[in-house]
């Protein structure tokens, strides 16, 4: 008399099945985590230029006795704390109209997925901002915020 022995484990198909599953899970999950790492990047731009860029322009003008004139750019702004590159790792411009004594700011945008949604929704979060002397605009991939000196 033959004594068999149980099998146990798992058959193949129910092998497939669990890896389709946890293949199925980790598509959605990056998916969702890109979605959120994008929101966070777009609150991010928004507080650096509600905050980090007059913060910026207002320390200039103390170390130049009230002076806007001194080569205000994006290079002296990234020397007293605004990034030099956005969060999507592009570069973004700055520059001083004398006529005018504005700043104005020309943030790329260019990296975001959805990059005219994320403009528009932008641009209506920094309107009414007391930060800008005019409501920033968005046109060509690029955010443009333009703040008194």
């Amino acid at each position: 008399m033959k004594i068999q022995k149980k099998q146990t484990g798992f058959t193949l198909v129910e092998l497939i099945t669990v890896v389709s599953m946890l293949a199925l899970l980790t598509i959605f999950v990056a998916r969702e985590m890109g979605q959120s790492s994008n929101g966070m990047k777009v609150k991010l731009v928004e507080k650096v230029l509600i905050s980090n860029v007059p913060n910026a322009i207002a320390a200039h003008r103390l170390e130049n006795n009230d002076n806007c004139l001194a080569g205000l750019d994006e290079d002296t702004l990234g020397a007293v704390g605004v990034p030099n590159l956005t969060p999507w790792g592009t570069a973004w411009n700055a520059s001083y109209a004398i006529a005018t004594r504005t700043v104005t700011v020309l943030y790329d945008l260019t990296g975001t997925s959805n990059i005219d949604t994320v403009g528009a929704a932008l641009v209506l979060r920094l309107a009414g901002n007391s930060a800008f002397s005019a409501d920033p605009t968005y046109g060509s991939d690029v955010i443009t915020a333009t703040y008194p000196c």
